[in-house]
């Protein structure tokens, strides 16, 4: 192993964290201000309460990354090309794939009073699960492994099954 290889970690997780400050509300309006100000109204945007959707989406990311890193690194150029193949075709879908409650009505309706007023029974810990990320964090996961177990049966062959 190298002695820098922590490199692209590094370069992987600054990455990630400028997009999510570039990502902030507040930053195209920072962008006409001068660069004190502005950084003064970013840390003033940081402090404000994160949303644990955007936290989970920001985690996600930097795993993903650091999966496909390790892959690329251990498993090969092979394997970790098709980590980061298969990282963008489950978290594309994983972007645009979203639950929209389908719910007219003051702020503040929950989840179940929604279900209530259509009729449906409340929501089960199956229903959430399976309206969430959680399908396709599994489909990616499973992919993975499958990428995995194909690239040792490659390896395998090549040696002539020793």
């Amino acid at each position: 192993m190298t002695r820098r290889w922590w490199l692209p970690y590094v370069v992987w997780a600054l990455f990630v964290g400028a997009v999510v400050l570039f990502a902030q509300p507040g930053f195209s309006y920072c962008t006409d201000l001068h660069p004190r100000l502005c950084l003064n109204a970013l840390v003033a945007d940081a402090a404000t309460p994160w949303d644990a959707g955007q936290g989970l989406i920001v985690v996600l990311v930097l795993a993903t990354g650091f999966t496909v890193i390790a892959a690329w690194r251990v498993l090969g150029h092979i394997a970790g090309v098709g980590f980061a193949a298969w990282a963008l075709m489950v978290n594309s879908v994983m972007l645009f794939y979203g639950r929209v409650e389908g719910c007219p009505g003051p702020l503040g309706v929950t989840v179940d009073q929604c279900r209530a007023a259509h009729g449906l029974p409340p929501e089960t810990a199956w229903d959430r699960f399976m309206n969430g990320p959680s399908p396709l964090i599994f489909l990616l996961l499973a992919g993975w492994l499958a990428i995995v177990a194909a690239d040792a049966w490659w390896r395998r062959r090549q040696r002539g099954g020793l």
